[in-house]
C-alpha cells in the first residue's frame, strides 16, 4: 500500500529534466510583474546573455537572448569588436553544448508541452535528418551574414536577421505578451506588414509543434545550430557510448525523437531518454572526474603488474586485485551490495525528489522576489509626482515638501551663490510659493554666513544638499547646477531642468501654478514644456517659443516605418498653414546611434518640418506620453500653449487637418 501511494506522488512531481526545465524557463522571466505592467525589466542582468532562447523583449525576462545579442554585437562590429558577448556564448558552448536545449531551454519546454496534446504525430525520417542542416543556413546567413553585411554599410544600421523576420519565440514574448496589458494599447498603432508576416510564421511553428517533435529545435532555431557545433567538445552533461559494451542494436537512435544518427552527436539535446532503453547498460552520463580517476587506476594496475577488476557503482569506479578463487564470492557480495544500495535509493527516492522540488522553488521564489524589488533610488522626472522629499535648512530644521501648503515648490539646486538671481526668486516668492534655494555640500559654510547676511529678511529658504548630492539626484539625471525644479500643488514635477533662473519660469510655470492652471500632458492642460536640441545645430528650443502658433509635437526615429510613412502628412500641413509649426522630435538613443542615417534620411526626403530630437532618456516625449516606447506619438498644442490633442500611434492626415483647423481662428 505504501508503494503505491509513493508511486502516486512521484507521478504527481515533475521528472528531473521537467523540473529543471520549468525552472529555467521562470528564472528567464523572474520579472513576474512586467507580465502585468508591460514594462520590460532594465536591471543589471539585462547586459548578461542567458544561456536559453528567451527574447529580450518578453516583460518577464531578466537576461538578454543569446542570439540577439549575437546579431547586435555583429552589427556594431564595424566599430566595436564583440569579445564580451562572444566570450559569454562560447563559454556556454564549452561547458554545456546541447544541454542547454534538452534542459535550460524555455523555448524547448513550451515545444514539448504542445507535444503532449493527443494527436498523430510524424515521426523522424531521412527527410527529416535533412531538414534538420536547415538551423545552419540561418545560422549562417540571418544571424551571422545579414547583421555583418549591414554593419559594413556606412550607415551601420543594424539589422538583427533572424530576431527580425523569423524568430517565433520573440513574436510571442516580445509581441504578444507585450500587446496583452491594457496599459500597452499604443502598440497596436506601430504593428505593419512585418509583424503580421512574424505572427503567422508563429502560428505555423506552433501547430507543427503539435505533430512533430521540438520542430523548432530541429529545423529553425540557429541557437541550437551554434551549440551543435560544440556538443562533442563540451565539459558538462553530453552522454557517452561505451564502445565495448555497445551491440550496435541502435535502440538508442530509434527511440530517440531527435535526428541523431548516433549517440551525443550535433543533433543530440543530451535528455538522457535513451539510457533507459539501452539493454546492454553501454550509455551513460559523461562523468570526467569518474573518467579521470579510472584512466588513473589503470595505469597504476598496469605497473604493478597485477589483475585489476573495475567495479563502477553509481558514481566512482572501485578497484580491487582479485584471485579466480575468490570471484565466486566476490561476485555475491556485489550482488547482495547492488540490490541494498537500490533497496535503500528506493526509500529515499521520494523523500529526494520531494526535497529537492521544495528546495528549488523556495530558491525561485527568492529570485523571482529579489528581481522584482526595485532597489534603485527613485529618479523624479518631469511629470512625475515626488513622493517624499527633505532637505536640510542652514537653521538645522528640514523642509518637507508634504508638510507645505504652497501652490507652488521652487527647489533652486546652486554651486554658485549668485545675489542677483536670489534677489529675483526673492521677489516672486509670497506665501502662495516656496522658494528653496539648496547649495552644494562643499559650499554650505560660506553660503550660510552670505545667506544670513543678504537675505536674512527674504522669504527665501536655505538649505543644503547631502555631501554625496543625493538630493538634486532625486530630479536629474546628470549632476549638473544650477539646476531648477518646480513642483505643483501636488508636487508633480512642472520643470526638471539644468539652467539659470529667468522671468520666464515666472510667467510661463510659477504665475499659472499659483492661479490653479494645470500643467501637464493631458488634453486641456496648459503643456509641459521642455528645452530640446535642433537637429544640425547647437540650438535649442521649447513650445514657449512659438506662443501665438498652433505647434504639432511629432515623435519618431530612423528604424520606425509606420514614423516615416506619416512625415509626408505633417509636412504638407506645415506648408500649407503658416499659423502651424510641426517639431518632428526623435528619440534620443537612436538620433545618437544613428546619426548619420537620420541626417541622410532628412536631407533627402526634405520634409518642410523643424527637426529635434529629445532630450537624453527621451525625458520630454516621457514626460508627454507617460512612456517613449511606443511610436510614433503625436501631440497638438493650441496658440496659448494647451493640448487639444493627443495620439499614441500613427495619425492620418484628415485625423491631423480636422484637429488643426478648428485652432486656427
Amino acid at each position: 500500500m505504501l508503494e503505491r501511494i509513493n508511486c502516486f506522488i512521484l507521478k504527481l512531481i515533475p521528472s528531473k529534466r521537467k523540473l529543471i526545465q520549468l525552472y529555467s524557463a521562470l528564472l528567464h522571466n523572474a520579472h513576474i510583474k512586467g507580465f502585468i505592467s508591460g514594462k520590460l525589466f532594465d536591471g543589471p542582468l539585462k547586459n548578461i546573455c542567458g544561456p536559453g532562447l528567451n527574447c529580450y523583449s518578453c516583460p518577464g525576462a531578466i537576461t538578454a537572448c543569446p542570439l540577439g545579442s549575437i546579431q547586435n554585437a555583429l552589427a556594431e562590429s564595424k566599430t566595436k569588436t564583440p569579445t564580451y558577448v562572444f566570450g559569454i556564448i562560447l563559454l556556454y558552448c564549452i561547458i554545456l553544448g546541447r544541454t542547454i536545449c534538452g534542459y535550460l531551454c524555455p523555448a524547448g519546454l513550451l515545444q514539448e508541452l504542445l507535444y503532449k496534446i493527443k494527436t498523430p504525430k510524424l515521426k523522424k525520417s531521412q527527410v527529416t535528418r535533412i531538414l534538420s542542416y536547415t538551423k545552419y543556413v540561418i545560422l549562417f546567413i540571418l544571424v551571422i551574414g545579414v547583421p555583418l553585411m549591414y554593419a559594413l554599410q556606412e550607415n551601420n544600421m543594424p539589422v538583427p536577421g533572424f530576431c527580425k523576420y523569423i524568430c517565433p519565440i520573440g513574436t510571442f514574448e516580445g509581441g504578444v505578451f507585450l500587446l496583452i496589458p491594457s496599459s500597452n494599447s499604443d502598440y497596436y498603432g506601430m504593428l505593419g506588414a512585418l509583424f503580421s508576416w512574424k505572427f503567422l510564421v508563429m502560428l505555423i511553428i506552433v501547430l507543427a509543434a503539435i505533430f512533430i517533435y521540438r520542430v523548432f529545435c530541429r529545423f529553425l532555431c540557429p541557437l541550437g545550430a551554434l551549440y551543435g557545433l560544440f556538443n562533442k567538445l563540451s565539459i558538462i552533461g553530453i552522454i557517452k557510448v561505451d564502445k565495448e559494451k555497445c551491440s550496435d542494436c541502435h535502440a538508442c537512435i530509434n527511440v530517440c525523437k531527435m535526428d541523431v544518427k548516433e549517440v551525443g552527436d550535433h543533433e543530440c539535446i543530451n535528455c538522457g531518454e535513451c539510457i533507459s532503453h539501452c539493454k546492454e547498460e553501454a550509455i551513460k552520463w559523461k562523468n570526467i572526474i569518474a573518467d579521470i580517476r579510472k584512466e588513473r587506476r589503470q595505469e597504476l594496475a598496469l605497473a604493478a603488474n597485477t589483475e585489476v577488476k573495475i567495479v563502477k557503482d553509481d558514481s566512482n569506479y572501485q578497484m580491487s586485485n582479485v584471485s579466480l578463487k575468490d570471484s565466486t564470492n566476490t561476485k555475491i557480495k556485489e550482488e547482495k551490495d547492488i540490490k541494498s544500495k537500490k533497496d535503500k535509493k528506493s526509500k529515499l527516492n521520494l523523500y529526494g525528489r520531494i526535497s529537492s522540488f521544495i528546495l528549488l522553488i523556495g530558491l525561485l521564489i527568492t529570485v523571482i522576489v529579489l528581481v522584482n524589488i526595485d532597489f534603485s533610488q527613485k529618479v523624479y522626472l518631469q511629470n512625475m509626482i515626488a513622493d517624499t522629499f527633505t532637505t536640510k535648512l542652514y537653521s538645522e530644521k528640514e523642509y518637507d515638501i508634504n508638510e507645505s501648503d504652497a501652490s507652488v515648490k521652487l527647489l533652486y539646486f546652486y554651486d554658485d551663490f549668485n545675489e542677483e538671481i536670489f534677489k529675483q526668486i526673492a521677489d516672486i516668492t509670497t506665501d502662495n510659493i516656496d522658494s528653496i534655494m539648496i547649495s552644494k555640500y562643499d559650499n554650505k559654510e560660506e553660503y550660510k554666513l552670505l545667506a544670513d547676511s543678504q537675505f536674512a529678511d527674504s522669504n527665501l529658504l536655505f538649505g543644503y544638499d547631502s555631501v554625496n548630492q543625493t538630493e538634486i539626484a532625486r530630479f536629474s539625471l546628470t549632476i549638473e547646477y544650477p539646476y531648477i525644479v518646480i513642483l505643483d500643488k501636488d508636487n508633480k514635477v512642472v520643470v526638471s531642468e539644468q539652467n539659470i533662473y529667468n522671468d520666464n519660469y515666472f510667467y510661463d510655470y510659477i504665475k499659472p501654478l499659483a492661479n490653479n492652471v494645470v500643467i501637464g500632458n493631458e488634453v486641456g492642460d496648459l503643456c509641459l514644456a521642455q528645452d530640446i536640441s535642433l537637429i544640425g545645430t547647437d540650438e535649442k528650443i521649447n513650445i514657449r517659443d512659438y506662443l501665438g502658433k498652433v505647434v504639432v509635437i511629432n515623435c519618431w526615429y530612423i528604424e520606425c516605418a509606420p514614423c516615416k510613412a506619416e512625415l509626408p502628412h505633417f509636412s504638407q500641413v506645415n506648408s500649407e498653414y503658416d499659423e502651424v509649426e510641426v517639431i518632428a522630435m526623435s528619440n534620443y538613443s537612436w538620433y545618437q546611434m544613428e546619426t548619420e542615417a537620420t541626417l541622410e534620411f532628412i536631407a533627402k526626403q526634405n520634409y518642410d518640418l523643424i527637426y529635434a530630437y529629445d532630450n537624453e532618456g527621451e525625458t520630454y516625449a516621457n514626460a508627454l506620453f507617460g512612456k517613449t516606447d511606443t511610436y510614433p506619438m503625436t501631440i497638438i498644442i493650441d496658440k496659448e500653449g494647451y493640448i487639444r490633442f493627443k495620439s499614441p500611434g500613427s495619425v492620418t492626415e484628415t485625423e491631423l487637418r480636422e484637429a488643426i483647423e478648428p485652432l486656427l481662428g
